[in-house]
């Protein structure tokens, strides 16, 4: 029984020095200066690898915004093309002459059309 209460003061004082914080806690004058620690990293930084890096990252950004607007004028360019129903007839008729080109080629070459 001594022991098992022994335990539990144990345990009492831990969870105690815990809600405290002092378990934790440092010394003043032991501290870690931040700012003098993030002007040692900062110092450190190759600014002409970020300049590279950002360069990199700012290229794609513009060419993915660059397919992005030829595409959808692509599309809405078709979109004007198709509502006519001359044009529309003249494409399906260019298309299925060469697609039956496409499938001669293949059959020619051993292919299965």
């Amino acid at each position: 029984m001594d022991e098992q209460r022994i335990m539990q003061a144990i345990e009492d004082s831990i969870v105690s020095e815990i809600r405290k914080g002092e378990i934790f806690q440092f010394k003043y004058d032991e501290r870690i200066n931040i700012m003098q620690v993030a002007k040692t990293i900062f110092e450190k930084i190759d600014m002409e690898r970020v300049e590279s890096l950002v360069i990199v990252q700012m290229e794609e950004v513009v060419a993915e915004k660059v397919v992005n607007k030829f595409v959808t004028e692509m599309g809405t360019d078709m979109k004007k093309l198709f509502e006519n129903a001359a044009i529309r007839d003249d494409i399906r008729f260019y298309m299925r002459k060469n697609v039956e080109k496409m499938l001669e080629v293949i059959k020619e070459k051993g292919g299965e059309g």
